[in-house]
């Protein structure tokens, strides 16, 4: 007897289980992301498993191909608020909290030289290259300081998302600075008046001075130029 093949093919079952095991495999990662993992930790895990084009492409089907942008300070309470509140964001770690959780790891003497190099990583104009370069510091100071290059690599990667968002100014979303001066200068003003009749006085106080620095952004110092915006309009249409 002559065996005959099916009209639709053949296809070994080993094959289409792995592809079953695959798209488990892409639906798992995807409910991390959903969930707030680190976008570059899903990065990062999709392309040691040779899954990173369909991920991706998945990602896309969902909705989920630009994520918003949260910078913080790698607060265990502000990761957890972050999740609950802003679910898909990827986060970029401040980097100058990053940079003192690192350098307290390193001795006085060393300090100076060992910051000056930690800092050429994220001035890199590419991930990769500030990649490579973290990769060159952890290998010339490993043995000598291994904490302090244990913390690097386990933070490096929430610390370079914002390479991902190259429309926004990476100086204003590297860091929590700004936000922080933001608060400073809502503590000085507040500290002035010393003290207020009720509540409501200090929050109108505080949102009238937030209105003012926000149409102050809005016209001199915003993230996005309005070529960028139209850019994104476009897009999103």
């Amino acid at each position: 007897m002559v065996p005959k093949l099916r009209s639709r093919g053949y296809i070994p079952f080993f094959v289409t289980g792995r592809k079953r095991s695959e798209a488990a495999l892409i639906q798992v990662i995807q409910e991390a992301f959903v969930q707030g993992v680190s976008t570059r930790k899903m990065e990062k895990l999709a392309r040691s498993l040779g899954i990173e084009n369909q991920l991706f492409q998945s990602l896309k089907q969902r909705g989920l191909e630009t994520p918003s942008l949260v910078v913080f300070d790698a607060n265990k309470g502000l990761i957890a608020a972050i999740r609950e509140s802003f679910p898909g964001a990827s986060w970029q770690r401040c980097k100058v909290h990053f940079m003192r959780n690192i350098l307290a790891r390193v001795p006085q003497k060393e300090k100076d030289s060992f910051a000056a190099q930690l800092k050429e990583i994220w001035l890199a104009p590419s991930a990769e290259l500030a990649r490579r370069r973290a990769k060159q510091l952890s290998e010339r100071y490993e043995k000598r300081f291994p904490k302090a290059i244990e913390i690097l690599e386990e933070g490096l990667e929430d610390s370079l998302a914002f390479y991902a968002f190259p429309e926004l100014d990476a100086r204003k979303i590297l860091s929590t600075n700004m936000l922080e001066r933001l608060n400073k200068e809502i503590r000085r003003r507040t500290s002035v008046v010393g003290i207020f009749p009720n509540p409501d006085a200090y929050l109108r106080l505080v949102t009238t001075y937030l209105i003012e620095y926000a149409e102050d952004w809005s016209v001199s110092r915003a993230y996005l130029n309005p070529k960028s915006i139209q850019t994104l309009l476009l897009n999103a249409a």
